[in-house]
């Protein structure tokens, strides 16, 4: 992920494991999800979501939705 994205993830709302607890779903309250790998720490996905994602789940078809307020 590109440094001048780490803005995006101040201020961590969540932060849950996915894919049998191998990778780990992030979002932050200055917009940003990730998807991280926990083995190697690898960002997989990363997006911005808009204004105060606070929750975000990977979908069976692989998409990620995030809820925001």
């Amino acid at each position: 992920m590109p440094v001048e994205y780490a803005k995006w993830f101040r201020f961590i709302d969540e932060c849950k494991p996915i894919i049998d607890t191998s990778h780990i779903i992030v979002t932050a309250s200055h917009g940003g999800v990730a998807i991280i790998r926990m083995s190697d720490k690898k960002v997989l996905f990363f997006a911005h979501a808009g204004q105060n994602p606070h929750s975000a789940c990977l979908l069976p078809d692989g998409n990620v939705v995030a809820v925001s307020s």
